[in-house]
């Protein structure tokens, strides 16, 4: 380590990277390559995802699209097969080469997260970040693990499922927005990343509203630092020419991601799904703020440290906004029922506590408090960040709770990563304590919620059911298990179970037991 700490600063830089990367790499790949298959990971796996692999793979250089094993669009499967038919098709090839995306996601926030040694374009007094010395490089590797001991990222780094390559590429869209300088890598690297982003996970068309923001901003420049919302509103009209130019540029280059979700669309019978889902994800979901603030109270509660200075600030001078976020997070807290429920999707994570909990009006005497302690805190970390950070931060909240609204599922594994990744970057974006000791403590509340998240996803895994693969064939040409919240029959392109699993239980049962397949 000293070798390290003595280095120059570009082996800092990389070792801040390198060391994540490795410790995910040693956690992940010894359960792909022993061939573990327990618990609801490995059960999304068998039965859904490598399905759709396989069968893509047996169908290049043209595979049919139209309706296949996953609600999602096809791009991280039709990776994977292009591997399986030019390479290997054999399983752990297949979930190794998957769990290069995690590793590319625990990555790329290790590096976004790093402190900036020296002043320059990104740091300074007048920007709201200030630079760290380069010996606190190794400690903020600490932000980088709550998202990598999640349980939802950690099953989808071991089995072939979308989820990570998503969040991958909303990372990537996400630092793009807050790059302190708008230009051509803005724009088109934008457009790139957000369009080859709904080719793998059509919800995830949310963070153009990240780099709409960042263009109606602009570069960032003096007088970003403090909370001053009348001065940020002035801010915000000056130049209104320039402003429009830099947005309708980021409008024209998110036009290709809007038309490929119209082609699918289209393939898809009028739907965001393939038919075979056209029935479990239907409907506007009014939990689903709720939902997004009460993991972000929870979860928010272990990076305290790094807003007190914003809570302070919203108790003492921003009055206003308090009793603002309170309104708006009690409003969204009550819009929606929050009871636990499989057939509506809620369940698995907080739900669980949920059910625990009295629900007068089927509204959660848990949830609705921590929707409002949610939404406190994001309003500490506005006013707590530099005037560009907040304004793409916030959007970024935003922009997701209104893309949950068109999911029926609320599981947490849905919204977990992302908070997580939002809490860290912007913990490492706030001015540093005023001694290395406070910074050491700021990092307390993070490891400790690292150590839960290990817990409990070595918890999923001694404790999950094996799973063995079900004779499931292509979307209607058999029978498949039925869905929560959808009702048997024999119309096309639809599941159907045409009698018990041999285990004598359902379909949905046969996975973990009693909750329902995810995807």
């Amino acid at each position: 380590m000293d070798s390290i700490r003595n280095s120059n600063p570009g082996a800092r830089r990389v070792m801040q990277v390198v060391l994540p990367v490795a410790l995910c790499a040693l956690i992940t790949w010894p359960v792909i390559f022993s061939g573990f298959v327990r618990g609801r990971g490995a059960g999304d796996q068998l039965n859904y995802h490598e399905q759709a692999i396989r069968r893509f793979g047996a169908e290049l250089p043209h595979p049919d699209f139209s309706n296949y094993l996953s609600a999602t669009t096809p791009g991280y499967h039709t990776v994977l097969a292009v591997i399986a038919r030019v390479v290997s098709d054999d399983r752990w090839l297949l979930q190794w080469a998957g769990s290069l995306f995690t590793l590319g996601l625990v990555g790329l926030l290790a590096w976004a997260v790093r402190p900036r040694g020296s002043p320059g374009p990104e740091t300074g007094p007048h920007t709201g970040m200030t630079a760290r010395p380069p010996e606190a490089m190794a400690p903020f590797i600490v932000l980088v693990l709550p998202l990598m001991l999640s349980m939802a990222v950690f099953h989808s780094g071991v089995w072939m499922l979308p989820d990570n390559a998503g969040w991958l590429g909303v990372l990537g869209v996400w630092l793009l927005a807050l790059r302190g300088r708008f230009d051509w890598v803005t724009v088109v690297g934008g457009g790139l990343a957000l369009t080859a982003l709904v080719l793998v996970r059509q919800i995830h068309l949310w963070p153009w509203a990240m780099l709409l923001t960042a263009a109606w901003l602009g570069p960032r420049g003096p007088g970003d630092a403090g909370f001053d919302f009348g001065r940020d509103m002035r801010e915000l009209c000056t130049g209104p020419g320039r402003r429009l130019v830099r947005t309708g540029l980021v409008l024209a280059a998110g036009v290709p991601a809007v038309l490929a979700l119209l082609w699918f669309w289209r393939l898809w019978g009028g739907s965001l799904t393939p038919p075979v889902f056209h029935e479990r994800h239907v409907g506007v979901n009014p939990t689903a703020p709720a939902f997004v603030l009460a993991v972000f109270g929870s979860l928010g509660l272990f990076f305290l440290a790094f807003v007190v200075d914003g809570l302070r600030a919203l108790w003492v001078r921003h009055t206003w906004l308090l009793v603002l976020a309170v309104v708006v997070s009690l409003a969204l807290g009550l819009a929606g029922p929050s009871t636990r429920t499989i057939y509506e999707g809620r369940n698995s994570g907080l739900w669980e506590l949920v059910r625990y909990f009295p629900a007068p009006g089927r509204r959660s005497v848990l949830l609705v408090p921590l929707a409002v302690l949610g939404g406190v805190q994001l309003a500490a970390w506005f006013v707590q960040l530099g005037r560009r950070d907040r304004w793409i931060m916030l959007a970024a909240a935003v922009g997701f709770m209104a893309a949950q609204c068109a999911s029926f599922q609320l599981w947490q594994r849905y919204t977990e990563p992302l908070v997580l990744m939002w809490l860290a970057l912007a913990a490492s974006r706030v001015r540093p304590a005023l001694s290395p000791a406070g910074e050491g403590w700021r990092l307390v509340g993070p490891g400790v919620l690292a150590g839960a998240m290990a817990v409990l996803t070595a918890a999923s895994l001694i404790l999950g059911r094996p799973v063995a693969p079900r004779a499931l064939l292509f979307p209607g040409e058999g029978a498949a298990p039925v869905l929560p919240g959808m009702v048997g029959g024999d119309r096309e392109g639809r599941y159907r179970n045409d009698g018990p699993a041999e285990s004598g239980r359902s379909g949905v049962e046969d996975l973990e037991g009693r909750s329902p397949p995810e995807h």
